[in-house]
């Protein structure tokens, strides 16, 4: 089967693209891939190319956590813990008690010094920046979003 895009040899983020995987389809190239780690892996085209695959996804965990609701899709979750979103300096990571699983972060606000229990999805999507209070909005609203 001729290859359009020839990708081997080519780095993608920690993968290294090798040789294209039986399994490709006329539509879909799957390519088989070395991680900087050692770990092959397959990966299709299109997520290489558009930077959605760049590891084998072992590598590079010691930055990540499987927490809360997002362990059990599988989905690595970076813990926020000492990050700074608007307002808020989150503190600590709380143990799983949310009832759907869902991670959940003892948070400052640097307005009022009020704590606050935040969803990771709010902080992380910038949706909660604030501790909600009139003037700490507004002062979370002048500052750089990151």
């Amino acid at each position: 089967m001729p290859v359009r895009h020839d990708h081997a040899g080519r780095p993608f983020g920690r993968l290294t693209a090798l040789s294209l995987h039986p399994k490709s389809t006329t539509k879909k190239k799957w390519w088989v891939c070395r991680c900087e780690c050692g770990e092959e892996v397959v990966a299709l085209a299109q997520d290489l190319v558009a930077g959605r695959r760049e590891s084998c996804g072992a590598c590079g965990r010691a930055a990540y956590d499987y927490t809360g609701r997002e362990a059990e899709s599988g989905h690595l979750v970076r813990d926020l813990t000492g990050g700074t979103f608007g307002a808020l300096v989150v503190l600590a990571r709380l143990p799983r008690t949310s009832p759907r699983g869902v991670t959940e972060y003892r948070c400052r606000c640097e307005c009022c010094g009020a704590e606050k229990v935040v969803r990771h999805g709010a902080l992380a999507s910038g949706n909660t920046r604030s501790c909600g209070a009139g003037q700490c909005r507004a002062f979370a609203r002048k500052l750089p979003r990151q």
